[in-house]
């Protein structure tokens, strides 16, 4: 392959104890992973079963310190949850922290039980891409500018200083999905673009690669500009039926998520590699790899058995 490509590995925020987070995320950087990744949420005992979930940015604060080569990266911050000014700051200071290798990824949002648990306000979905798309001027501003202002619909900035600026600023991914609001926010705005798992319908993939390639071409942006994030949900197994096996042992432990069946890779590193070939073939260059296993151990098996056995494939 002749393409850049970048792997990276999603940590698990519901393992409980920074330690266990920390463990990991050396792990990967051992292992070659070119970016480690936080889920930003706060309570989904709904969907892990666990009520233990740490907090996304406090973490990364904590894993800046630690590792040394690797980026580190929000998947993703929910926009609505904070003010975009206080969230530049805090990526332009976790950047210096980190040596200026940081991608903030933004979202709308997940689902509206955990807004309601922190009692935010629940706008309709439509609105919160809106806010995305807003969120990410407000940052680009004051990432580049002394003291930028800024007015719109949902945010407002008045000579808003964020001192010392990055020196490098952090990469923009937006995930979306949705043609009427989320594609055209993402095609404006994002640096790299994240929909849905390499294990799901490419289908429909194919058919959001075409959207946003038009919306770039319709703000008169190269879509080549625009990086493509995909997720890897993956159980690697030298033999296929016990990868099926730990599938379904992980389902039956994460009851709440069933479309982790049919979205995650259950098999031989030649299988899951296979499995995320057509991604690549429609632009993709960066993966980011989930190990829902719920046992550590597993998932820790998992992190070293997609460095070492899969993406050499590719490499």
């Amino acid at each position: 392959m002749t393409r850049d490509l970048h792997f990276g590995a999603r940590l698990d925020p519901g393992l409980g104890r920074y330690a266990a987070i920390l463990e990991h995320a050396r792990l990967a950087e051992r292992q070659g992973y070119d970016s480690i990744w936080v889920n930003d949420h706060v309570a989904l005992p709904e969907v892990v079963g666990t009520d233990e979930w740490l907090e996304c940015f406090t973490t990364l604060s904590g894993l800046a310190r630690e590792v040394e080569r690797v980026r580190l990266g929000t998947l993703v911050v929910a926009v609505p949850w904070r003010n975009p000014a206080l969230v530049a700051k805090m990526a332009a200071t976790l950047s210096d922290m980190s040596g200026g290798w940081l991608v903030l990824g933004l979202g709308a949002g997940g689902g509206e039980r955990e807004f309601r648990r922190y009692g935010w306000p629940v706008a309709s979905p439509a609105d919160r891409a809106r806010m995305v798309g807003e969120a990410a001027q407000v940052m680009r501003r004051m990432w580049t500018e002394h003291a930028p202002s800024f007015t719109g619909r949902y945010f407002e900035i008045d000579e808003a200083i964020c001192e010392p600026r990055p020196t490098s600023p952090p990469l923009i991914l937006i995930g979306a999905f949705g043609d009427r609001v989320g594609l055209p926010v993402a095609a404006k705005h994002a640096d790299i673009w994240s929909l849905g798992a390499a294990g799901g319908a490419i289908e429909v993939y194919r058919e959001k690669v075409e959207r946003i390639n038009r919306l770039c071409e319709a703000n008169g942006r190269d879509p080549d500009s625009l990086r493509r994030a995909v997720n890897v949900y993956a159980i690697i197994d030298s033999s296929h039926d016990r990868a099926i096996e730990r599938l379904d042992r992980m389902i039956a432990a994460r009851r709440a998520q069933p479309h982790l069946r049919a979205t995650t890779i259950a098999g031989t590193p030649e299988e899951v590699a296979e499995r995320m070939s057509p991604y690549l073939d429609l632009g993709a260059s960066w993966f980011i790899t989930y190990f829902w296993e719920p046992d550590p151990a597993a998932q820790a098996e998992n992190i070293e058995r997609f460095a070492t056995e899969v993406i050499p494939i590719f490499r």
